[in-house]
């Protein structure tokens, strides 16, 4: 379990040194659950290259954008949209449950990142969470999704891809 945190440490250096402009040769999506009591709501924030962003959505919806050009919002809003919750789903303590789509942005210093954000609303503390992740896997062989998940008492890493598109975590106190 320590030389699968120590890897999943490892490919996040790499993945924060990336340079704009430079072709990257490995493909990582970085997703962060945050379980907020006061709220009553999971919020996730999903850390993505937007040149793999861009060729999913080229490949799924024949649509050739580039994010960080600010035309065509409408379009990107309900492509990523349909991409991001298409590509995801959550049980929580074995409930299916329903994630809303709160909005992207490509990242202001760094144009190699885009961030989606989803919440999933009326959610109570939670120990078990399980995770369907599909994201950018028909567009990379060798894609990893990373899930850091946290309930506010614990929290635990969960790494996904193609040969391994669900996991469980046991979050205790």
């Amino acid at each position: 379990m320590k030389l699968k945190l120590l890897r999943t440490f490892v490919l996040l250096v790499a993945f924060f040194i990336a340079k704009a402009g430079q072709a990257h040769d490995f493909y990582m999506s970085l997703y962060k659950l945050n379980y907020m009591p006061q709220e009553q709501s999971l919020y996730i924030t999903i850390k993505v290259f937007t040149d793999d962003y861009e060729q999913a959505l080229l490949n799924k919806y024949g649509q050739n954008l580039f994010l960080i050009k600010p035309e065509n919002l409408a379009l990107k809003d309900s492509l990523i949209q349909d991409y991001a919750l298409s590509t995801l789903s959550l049980k929580i303590e074995g409930e299916a449950r329903e994630i809303r789509f709160v909005g992207w942005e490509v990242d202001e210093i760094d144009a190699m990142t885009t961030w989606v954000y989803l919440e999933v609303p009326n959610t109570q503390l939670f120990k078990e969470l399980e995770v369907r992740c599909t994201n950018l896997l028909a567009e990379f062989q060798t894609q990893k999704n990373t899930f850091f998940i946290d309930n506010g008492l614990a929290d635990k890493a969960l790494m996904l891809d193609r040969g391994e598109t669900s996991g469980k975590v046991v979050l205790n106190e």
